[in-house]
This record gives C-alpha cells, structure tokens and sequence, in this order.
C-alpha cells in the first residue's frame, strides 16, 4: 500500500496536480497571480537556456572517441 501511495504522489507531483490543489486552497488576488505566473515563465526560459548550455557542454567536454590516432 505503501508503495502505491508514493507512486501515486510522484505521478501527482509530476503532473503538477499537487502545487495547484494546494495553490487554489486559498484564493489568489491578481496582481500576485500575475507575478507568479510571470516568475513561472522566467524560470521556464532560464531552465531551458541552462539545459541547452549543459547539452552543449557535454557535447564538447566528451571523451574522445579516436584515443591514439
């Protein structure tokens, strides 16, 4: 049982069911709507910048394939 609970929760959480059931407990004025849905967005943006710099990275930084030639 257990293990079904923590599957189930990490699927919820995945999904991001989690964040809105807790965030809509409680109602959200506008203006703080807007700003966190402007934070979201930014952190959206720099977390896909970042992902594609380390991508290039660990292209560049590979070992080399062609060792003694």
């Amino acid at each position: 049982v257990e293990g079904a609970y923590r599957i189930l929760n990490r699927i919820l959480t995945m999904d991001g069911l989690i964040e809105d059931i807790k965030r809509r407990r409680y109602y959200e004025k506008p203006c703080r709507r807007r700003q966190r849905e402007s934070y979201e967005r930014c952190q959206r943006i720099y977390n896909m910048e970042m992902a594609r710099k380390i991508n290039f990275l660990m292209r560049k930084n590979r070992a080399d394939p062609w060792q003694g030639c």
